[in-house]
């Protein structure tokens, strides 16, 4: 049960970094192109 609870914690926590970095890729691309 730990093992699964571990692999579901680490699979979140690699989604919210991927989503994270998508993000401020984004924006950064968003800025580089229409700068404020």
């Amino acid at each position: 049960m730990a093992t699964a609870t571990s692999r579901i914690s680490a699979r979140t926590l690699a989604a919210g970094i991927t989503c994270t970095l998508a993000v401020g890729f984004s924006l950064s691309l968003i800025q580089a192109e229409e700068p404020v």
